[in-house]
């Protein structure tokens, strides 16, 4: 029987993210560096850029909250084993899109061909306890619109039931330390 069920460890932005929302104003960022653990509101209010440029094709001079490089910084409390880590990313937009985490590849490039929006489902690799970087990037040819737009991130862990490390008595249960020393 299996008793495990997917707990969300971080999620930026929403599921239900809508094409029709319109971009943040702001600047372009060569790099942006966003942390999980210090955004406010990751979900209804994140402080990332929604857009994602082909870094050669961006106009510098745009008052839209963009980025060629997103490096999204965050932390394990546990190591996980292969496929107990699933990264979801809901975008949309027509180019190829490439994911690191602490540098290496994650998948080959995923192109989108329309605009429509969609969802890309990784299975992680073993991943270690302590911090860690996923980065996004975009490439390919230019096209119109030249920018890759984030609906969402989130990764998820499966999760078993909780078990005892060391199964005790219910009569040793009822012990206490004193009783134990003398």
């Amino acid at each position: 029987m299996d008793n495990t069920q997917a707990v969300t460890l971080w999620q930026i932005g929403r599921e239900d993210f809508r094409v029709d929302i319109e971009p943040k104003e702001g600047n372009w960022f060569s790099e942006y560096n966003y942390t999980i653990e210090i955004d406010p509101d990751p979900i209804n209010n994140p402080n990332i850029p929604q857009l994602i440029a082909i870094p050669q094709k961006h106009n510098p001079s745009s008052e839209t909250f963009s980025t060629g490089k997103l490096n999204i910084y965050f932390t394990l409390e546990r190591n996980y084993k292969a496929n107990e880590l699933t990264l979801f990313y809901g975008c949309f937009g027509s180019h190829e899109t490439n994911m690191f985490l602490d540098g290496q590849l994650l998948t080959p490039r995923s192109e989108f061909s329309s605009a429509e929006f969609r969802q890309l489902e990784i299975s992680l690799t073993e991943i270690t306890v302590g911090d860690h970087i996923l980065t996004i990037k975009v490439s390919g040819e230019q096209k119109d619109p030249d920018y890759q737009v984030i609906g969402y991130l989130k990764l998820e862990a499966l999760q078993g039931e909780d078990v005892d490390l060391f199964p005790v008595s219910d009569d040793w249960k009822s012990l206490t330390i004193w009783n134990m020393i003398w």
